[in-house]
């Protein structure tokens, strides 16, 4: 008796898991386009490295005491 109860739990389970699973597709997560939004700042995570609003990791120079951006040029 308890194999059978054990055996209908589960199944009334699985039916109630695949009846909730949401199978629908969001359209503007499938679009592989990125816009680039304008980035002002930047958050310090060590002495010299910051990470920008892009996700992208800068140079920080200290001056007059405090953190800015350092202008790196490519020679």
């Amino acid at each position: 008796m308890k194999k059978v109860i054990l055996v209908v739990v589960a199944f009334v389970s699985l039916a109630m898991i695949v009846v909730a699973a949401d199978f629908r597709q969001i359209p503007h997560l499938l679009k592989m386009e990125t816009v680039k939004k304008s980035c002002m700042g930047y958050t310090i995570i060590e002495f010299n490295k910051g990470i920008d609003c892009y996700g992208d990791t800068v140079n920080l120079i200290r001056k007059n005491g405090f953190a800015e951006k350092a202008l790196s040029f490519k020679q």
